[in-house]
This record gives structure tokens, C-alpha cells and sequence, in this order.
């Protein structure tokens, strides 16, 4: 069963947990991620709004922009055409098209910029929350992506940052302990490797290499919210 620490509002994340009972000394840690997630919804929210205010008047600007091109260009073609010169008219029009297309170029990059850069702080607020308030959560999820992938009996090595290692022995600690619940013998070893970056996670499985770091979970959440984002605009 879900539990919920809050209940989230309409396209609104929330901190959940699978397990219906809440460890006394895990309470306060919780309450204090949920509490640091929301600030930073609503400081991503507050940015996004802000970001979507600037598109908007830079599409109204293109709109005017675009609209008084027309204008223009049209008042050459009649000019034009009241002269009765022919190359006038091919001119007015050849320049009345270029201007729209350009107008046309604006708006659209405007939308983009947009787009991308709702995209850029919800994944920048991600990337806060996990590096600050929640670096074991990185490596749970790394966790998460190993054991969906390993075979019956495992023996794994996880290689991080030296700053890392606690966090990450906890993580495949219980990813170890569920395993053994189940009967199914695991070997879990972490290595401090102090050429590797804060956040990054290499797996060394019997099945091969597995590169489950921020920067990877990351770049998926970036992917995932562009192709949201592409849905919405198509």
C-alpha cells in the first residue's frame, strides 16, 4: 500500500512510500525531504510561470512584428500594382513572403525556448533535491535498475565516490537483504573510487557494466520530460 506524506495537488510530485509503516527514526529524515520537495516545486513552479510569461510576450511581440510586416509588404503590393509595374508586384511579394516566413522563424523559436527551458528546471530541481537533501535516493534507484536486470545468484561490485559510499552501501545493503529474504543468495561489495565524480554509480554484474550515476538518471528524466513536452506541442 502507498503512503503518502502529503497529498499531491493536480500534476503535482509527492514523497510516497510502498511500505505502510513509517520507521520512527527514518520520521524525521522523511519529513524533511518532503518539506524540501515542496519548496522546490514551488520555486520550479514560480520559474516555470516566469518562463511561460517571457514566451508569452515574445509571442506577442512576434505576432506584432508579424503583423506589421504584412501591413507592409501589403501596402507595397498595392502600391505597386496601382503603378501597374509588374516587377513590383514580384518584388512585393517575394519580400511580403520572406518577412512572414522570418516572422514565422520567431514564434516558433520563442515556443522552443519555452519548452526547453520548463524542461531544464524541473530537471535542475530534481538534481538539487537528490545531491542535497537526498543523495541515498540515488543510489536506491541504482539499486532499483540492477536488480531488474541480474540474474538468479548475483555477486555485484558498485563503484562511487568516496563521499558516496555510506549512502550507497545502505542502498544495495537492502537490495541485498530483500534478495536473501527470497531465497536467492546475493554478494554486494562497494568500492570507493576516488576518480569517479560525486553521484556517479558503476555496477560490475555477471551480466556486464551498468552505468546507473546521477548524470544517467538525469539525462532519462530530461528525455522523458522532452518527449512529454514535444506530446503536449504536437
Amino acid at each position: 500500500m502507498m503512503v503518502w506524506l502529503r497529498a499531491p495537488g493536480e500534476g503535482e510530485l509527492a514523497i510516497g512510500l510502498a511500505d505502510a509503516v513509517i520507521p520512527a527514526h527514518a520520521q524525521g529524515r522523511l519529513m524533511s525531504l518532503d518539506e524540501a520537495w515542496a519548496a522546490t516545486h514551488q520555486a520550479c513552479e514560480a520559474r516555470m510561470a516566469e518562463a511561460q510569461a517571457r514566451a508569452k510576450a515574445c509571442l506577442g511581440e512576434a505576432e506584432i512584428a508579424a503583423a506589421s510586416l504584412l501591413a507592409d509588404a501589403q501596402a507595397a503590393y498595392e502600391t505597386a500594382a496601382l503603378r501597374g509595374a509588374e516587377q513590383g508586384r514580384v518584388d512585393a511579394l517575394a519580400q511580403w513572403w520572406e518577412e512572414a516566413d522570418a516572422a514565422l522563424a520567431l514564434r516558433h523559436a520563442a515556443q522552443l525556448a519555452s519548452r526547453d527551458e520548463v524542461a531544464a528546471i524541473v530537471v535542475e530541481a530534481v538534481s538539487r533535491i537528490v545531491r542535497v537533501h537526498a543523495p541515498g535516493d540515488l543510489f536506491a534507484r541504482a539499486a532499483q535498475t540492477v536488480e531488474g536486470i541480474i540474474g538468479e545468484h548475483a555477486a555485484i561490485v558498485v563503484q562511487v565516490h568516496p563521499e558516496d559510499q555510506a549512502a550507497a552501501s545502505e542502498a544495495f545493503a537492502q537490495l541485498a537483504e530483500r534478495w536473501r529474504a527470497a531465497g536467492k543468495p546475493m554478494s554486494v561489495t562497494v568500492e570507493a573510487d576516488a576518480g569517479l565524480a560525486a553521484g556517479a554509480c558503476v555496477c560490475q554484474t555477471e551480466v556486464g557494466t551498468v552505468d546507473a550515476s546521477l548524470d544517467v538518471q538525469l539525462r532519462a528524466l530530461a528525455a522523458v520530460l522532452q518527449r512529454s513536452l514535444d506530446k503536449q506541442e504536437g
